[in-house]
């Protein structure tokens, strides 16, 4: 095989194999694989199963699932059974001269004895303590679970937070990139018309100015864009080529709402308030529960025993018994130093603590409700203001960039009306978002934010 002839067969091979790589990056219909998108309710549903503090509410649940299943034991009586097995060897001499004890005078006796029996006990507290605690358990089921929706709620709140927050990064990223490509035109401009000495130096100056001014807000815009990318990753485990869907459809118009109503229905709906008051109810029925102690204490127990004893050596029998008992007992704390009044003290404080802090939440639920209803009035009034103001910008940009062209407008007019466009575009986009986001954050307020998130997940 000739030199020239092993050189074009390395060569036919490393051409299929670049094909082979370029085949394999691309996708059956020869376009290239595109980066995974995700809509609001795609992140909602990933965050609810991977979510830390949602497993953790999760597992208080299974915690006081279990409380109760230990309530409940000490209602029921408790069976056991014991048994036992003794082995002795005893040798014995006796020292009787006259004879008359009748016991020979060296005795050798091997026991071997085996005892078992059932044994059933049961004890209660007179006044009802244990039934006491065991509604005290199922009171503690129902606070987990409102404190598992309040997880839900608070972390899928979140995770829309950084979403918008998120599209309101990457709509800046596209604004500052839109701004630095219309500098970039007009340095451009301004540099031919120097040539022509139909402008100054100053005005070049101030061109390439304010084009790395716009430069400089790119590079920001991309980092904080990246950043808030990596902030939703942290939430919810997604890839690092991630893109995002813009909600579609337009949120409920707020002037149909009653802030009133919607306080209310915040005091009725939210999982903190119902938290609380059953909080409230469990620390009223732990008075009851320590004021218990002063009761007297009732044990019943009964029990079969039976017992098999064996003799073996100078006298050999077999000696069988068994039997059963039946005892109540009554015990009555006459004295203990002060311990019960003190229990009872700390559980009438931590009522009044539990009534507080009801108290605390429903003003602050109050509060967030007008705060959410008062942004979003606030958002969607300056949607409309703000639409007008970005087409009175961009039709005064076009304006000014015809008069810079025909020599009617200087540089420091196209400056002018290049950041009032910028700032419209900005402001518009951040109300867009801003009063969607305010939208959900009512919703949350008012306690139907994760009702109506599950709905339009099942739908």
């Amino acid at each position: 095989m000739t030199f020239r002839l092993k050189l074009l067969i390395m060569a036919i091979i490393f051409t299929m194999s670049l094909t082979t790589v370029s085949t394999a990056e691309n996708t059956h219909d020869g376009t290239q694989p595109q980066s995974p998108s995700y809509t609001l309710n795609d992140l909602y549903s990933m965050a609810l199963d991977q979510a830390e503090n949602i497993k953790r509410a999760k597992e208080d649940l299974f915690i006081a699932q279990k409380d109760k299943q230990r309530a409940l034991s000490v209602l029921i009586p408790r069976f056991t059974a014991f048994g036992n097995y003794n082995l002795g060897d005893n040798d014995q001499t006796t020292h009787d001269p006259s004879g008359s004890s009748g016991y020979p005078p060296e005795l050798n006796l091997k026991t071997d004895s085996m005892a078992w029996g059932l044994r059933l006990e049961q004890s209660f507290t007179l006044n009802g303590k244990e039934l006491i605690a065991l509604d005290i358990s199922k009171d503690y089921i129902e606070k987990s679970n409102f404190d598992l929706t309040t997880a839900k709620e608070t972390y899928l709140f979140q995770v829309a937070s950084v979403y918008y927050s998120v599209l309101r990064a990457s709509k800046g990223w596209e604004i500052a990139t839109a701004s630095v490509k219309r500098l970039e035109k007009h340095r451009d401009a301004v540099s031919t018309r120097l040539k022509l000495e139909d402008v100054t130096k100053t005005d070049m100056f101030r061109a390439e100015s304010e084009l790395s001014d716009a430069r400089a807000k790119l590079v920001e815009d991309k980092n904080t864009y990246l950043y808030t990318k990596a902030a939703l990753r942290s939430l919810v485990n997604l890839p690092l080529d991630f893109t995002l869907q813009e909600p579609i459809g337009k949120v409920q118009p707020s002037s149909g709402f009653d802030l009133e109503g919607l306080k209310e229905e915040g005091l009725i709906n939210r999982s903190e308030i119902k938290s609380a008051k059953r909080l409230r109810i469990v620390s009223e029925k732990n008075v009851k529960l320590s004021k218990g102690d002063y009761w007297p204490t009732l044990s019943l127990e009964g029990q079969y025993a039976k017992k098999d004893e064996s003799f073996t050596g100078t006298l050999d029998y077999d000696q069988d018994s068994s039997g059963y008992l039946v005892g109540v007992n009554l015990n009555f704390t006459l004295f203990d130093g002060g311990l019960r009044n003190a229990e009872i003290k700390q559980s009438m404080a931590r009522e009044q603590q539990a009534r507080l802090v009801l108290s605390e939440i429903s003003k602050q639920v109050a509060l967030e409700v007008e705060e959410a209803y008062l942004q979003l009035v606030t958002q969607k009034g300056r949607l409309t203001a703000l639409n007008d103001k970005l087409s009175f910008s961009r039709q005064n940009f076009m304006a000014v960039s015809e008069q810079f062209k025909h020599g009617l407008s200087n540089s420091v007019d196209m400056m002018d009306a290049n950041t009032l466009l910028v700032s419209a575009e900005r402001e518009l986009s951040d109300a867009r978002f801003g009063y969607k986001l305010a939208f959900l954050k009512l919703q949350r307020a008012t306690g139907t934010f994760l009702r109506e998130t599950v709905s339009e997940l099942s739908n």
